[in-house]
């Protein structure tokens, strides 16, 4: 099985082939040998981290709407954010007739003419953050994802994709966490974090990922066993 991250340019769909002849994520990873497809989603005009893998059980764990998974981004949005519209997005906005679950969101700067907000989002709803915004009145300039389940995008250049290695996990204190570090955030674009390495996985022969998929928040490093117990559960 294989895992890549890859960071996605603006301008990319998230498909492996497009009608419209329209760039696609799949052009970024030709090189990989073998043929992955896209975990979730972004949108065309977002852009961050985006998971690719061959393994179709541990995609549908992660996407699963009981997963939980917490994925961060960082969106721009043009004027200012009031702390009433935040309020409102935390607590969950109708969307198609269906209320978000809540959110984290929170302030992490300030400019004349926009604002830099942190997001923090269990759900993965179509144009999910776009959508919650323009309920609020407020207007997404830019959309990164930097982060899914534990597993951050750090310094990675866009249009570059590397073999996971790490643990992904579902971790509640994700939220806290992330307000604690948004300075080192702001500070390193997203921030140079090391995912956390396991001595079982060849980078240059044999990609994979140490996983916590029991959603119980204890996260852990799993043996291939426990990873192959979960993925086929």
């Amino acid at each position: 099985k294989v895992y890549i991250m890859l960071h996605k340019p603006r301008g990319y769909v998230t498909t492996l082939k497009d009608e419209l002849d329209r760039k696609c994520v799949s052009d970024l990873v030709k090189d990989v040998g073998v043929k992955v497809f896209p975990v979730g989603r972004l949108d065309r005009n977002s852009e961050g981290l985006l998971l690719m893998t061959n393994d179709g059980n541990f995609a549908n764990n992660l996407t699963h709407p009981s997963a939980h998974v917490n994925k961060t981004y960082r969106v721009t949005v043009k004027g200012d954010a009031e702390d009433e519209k935040l309020i409102k997005l935390r607590e969950g906005i109708l969307l198609d007739g269906r209320k978000t679950l809540p959110c984290d969101c929170f302030v992490a700067e300030r400019k004349n003419d926009r604002t830099v907000l942190i997001f923090v989002i269990q759900e993965g709803r179509n144009r999910q953050i776009r959508r919650m915004c323009e309920e609020v009145g407020l207007e997404v300039i830019r959309l990164k994802r930097t982060e899914i389940a534990g597993v951050k995008l750090g310094m990675l250049p866009q249009g570059n994709g590397k073999p996971v290695k790490g643990k992904f996990k579902h971790d509640p204190n994700a939220m806290d966490e992330a307000k604690d570090t948004v300075q080192q955030v702001l500070a390193q674009d997203c921030g140079r974090i090391e995912l956390e390495k396991t001595d079982s996985i060849d980078e240059g022969t044999n990609p994979g990922v140490t996983h916590n998929n029991d959603y119980t928040g204890a996260g852990y490093t799993s043996s291939e066993e426990d990873m192959n117990r979960i993925l086929n559960s």
